[in-house]
């Protein structure tokens, strides 16, 4: 990034990213918050068992990913003012019904949690 020197090109940190490739978002944040100029925020959970390592998404907050300390450094060392947050959830057996009321709940908590946890999107008067 230092190399390019460009205003118009940025970094997009995703939290999730860093943690199937086991850097971790700590990691990667810190490197990565100068150059930012968009974050996709997502929460996952980590899973071993005897076919490996595995992320399973979930609610943001519900996760391994350590949000608050996310949300710090990206309030430390970033000029970004917007954020992108997704959520994944394993479908499995459920119909697609189901499946689509607990992605509802998974984005309500992830608002709720973003809101009222680590106060994103509120505008300080």
């Amino acid at each position: 990034m230092d190399k390019l020197n460009n205003p118009n090109v940025g970094a997009c940190i995703d939290t999730m990213n860093s943690m199937n490739v086991l850097e971790g978002p700590e990691v990667c944040i810190n490197k990565m918050a100068p150059y930012a100029n968009c974050v996709h925020l997502c929460d996952l959970k980590l899973k071993v068992d005897p076919d490996g390592l595995h992320s399973i998404g979930s609610p943001i907050g519900q996760g391994d990913i350590d949000e608050t300390k996310v949300l710090r450094t990206l309030r430390e060392k970033s000029n970004v003012t917007r954020l992108t947050f997704e959520v994944e959830s394993e479908i499995g057996d459920d119909t697609m019904e189901e499946a689509r009321k607990k992605e509802m709940k998974a984005c309500t908590d992830s608002i709720d949690y973003l809101r009222n946890t680590l106060n994103v999107g509120l505008k300080k008067r």
